[in-house]
């Protein structure tokens, strides 16, 4: 009896691990699948094409140089890019970025008319996504932070940039109807900056740009955003890209001017210059900088403006 009893109790023990067991597997093929299914639900990507990613290297290549031919290859390479279905936000911020940066060339190119046309669109698109900076989700998709970063460079952008200006352009681009807040602008850049996504470098160089050329000569306190600048740059090597590095140390060689130090500021000029080879378009291969890609067109083409203010710091040292 006492055997037969074992028996009956080491059954009952069996099926009571068996049951155990089987809901535990249960309870792991539910959390699989939970997250098989939240791996599959849709996400608003940024995600710029190939043929994106060279015209943006054709844009820098422009700023560098300066060359007619060059700004107008930029433009025509930026046209192309453009999207047609507006109505998603994928394909809306790669047009508003395109426009951006047509507008900007434009300008450059003396065509002001132009200029304005491209920003006023470029801005209303920003605008229309600025919602998405603070959401997690729209219309049931996750969204990629590199999209919200592209929306805070792009509305940061404007916000600061048309505070900055003068009485009469102010007005002119408000008549456009874009608007200015420094303060937002400011605060938008840093997210953007501070969130190192997709954007971060252009919203640290653009922000540089302020700090040092648009406000630094002007402002009493210019000791202060020289120094937030300097800041900056300490900070900047843990996302700058290869393709932004040339700008960087450009804006460091400002830097380097204002505090005298004309010595320093040569030698990032001359960094800058090396640095500028990665601006070859043919270098955008998946959005990565390769530098075998760009060793057959390095003495293309020069960046004229690097070379301008090189040889006026090297005049200044005579």
């Amino acid at each position: 009896q006492s055997t037969w009893g074992d028996s009956i109790r080491l059954v009952v023990a069996l099926c009571a691990c068996g049951v155990v067991f089987v809901s535990i597997m249960s309870l792991l093929q539910g959390a699989r699948e939970r997250a098989q299914h939240a791996r599959k639900r849709s996400v608003l990507e940024y995600s710029p094409s190939p043929a994106f990613r060279r015209a943006e290297l054709s844009f820098l290549r422009c700023l560098v140089s300066g060359n007619r031919n060059d700004i107008r290859e930029a433009i025509t390479a930026l046209e192309a890019t453009e999207r047609s279905k507006l109505d998603d936000p994928t394909e809306k911020i790669i047009s508003a970025e395109s426009l951006l940066m047509r507008s900007i060339l434009c300008m450059l190119n003396d065509q002001q008319v132009r200029s304005g046309w491209c920003m006023r669109k470029s801005f209303k698109l920003y605008e229309s996504m600025q919602p998405l900076i603070y959401m997690d989700e729209y219309n049931g998709a996750l969204i990629d932070p590199n999209l919200r970063s592209s929306i805070q460079f792009g509305v940061g952008f404007f916000y600061l940039w048309v505070s900055s200006l003068g009485t009469g352009p102010s007005i002119v681009v408000r008549l456009l109807g874009l608007t200015g807040n420094r303060d937002q602008g400011i605060k938008m850049l840093q997210n953007c900056i501070l969130g190192r996504g997709a954007r971060s470098g252009f919203a640290l160089l653009f922000y540089l740009f302020y700090l040092v050329v648009m406000t630094s000569d002007v402002a009493a306190n210019r000791d202060r955003l020289l120094k937030e600048a300097e800041e900056l740059i300490a900070r900047a090597d843990a996302f700058i890209s290869p393709t932004n590095v040339a700008l960087l140390k450009w804006m460091e060689s400002y830097i380097a001017i204002k505090r005298g130090e004309t010595q320093q500021a040569i030698s990032l000029l001359r960094i800058s210059v090396e640095r500028s080879v990665y601006f070859n378009p043919q270098a955008a291969v998946s959005g990565r900088i390769y530098s075998d890609s760009i060793s057959a067109d390095i003495g293309k083409w020069k960046p004229i403006r690097l070379y301008g203010e090189l040889a006026w710091c090297l005049f200044l040292e005579m």
